[in-house]
């Protein structure tokens, strides 16, 4: 996701669900994460909306459980105001940002999401 076969702004709106804080083999830790908003801004047209629904917490790294049949996956975990101040970096005004708890079909267990709109200044 640093690197689309995109021309610049070629999109109205981008719609990021999970897609930030995991990629089975490939992920994205924080470090990168400020290259891959400022890659959505270079594909989004001017004023183009984008939204992104984050898993909300303080953790980075692998997490194993019995649904991933053996295998890890990568979370990034982000707090409000600290994806907010990445966007800043990216060229992104924040529009809206709000939590909501989602329980999991599969182990029932209920996470906090952050969901976050923001527009390409």
């Amino acid at each position: 996701m640093q690197k689309m076969p995109f021309e610049d702004n070629s999109f109205d709106g981008i719609w990021s669900v999970s897609s930030i804080l995991h990629i089975l083999k490939l992920h994205i830790p924080k470090k990168d994460v400020i290259n891959v908003l400022k890659e959505f801004n270079r594909i989004l047209k001017p004023k183009g909306i984008v939204y992104f629904l984050l898993h909300k917490g303080n953790f980075e790294g692998f997490r194993k459980k019995d649904s991933y049949k053996g295998y890890s996956r990568y979370f990034t975990d982000y707090l409000e105001g600290e994806f907010a101040n990445y966007l800043e970096k990216s060229g992104f005004k924040l529009l809206e940002s709000f939590n909501k708890d989602l329980k999991s079909n599969k182990s029932g267990i209920t996470h906090t999401w952050i969901n976050v709109f923001a527009i390409k200044n």
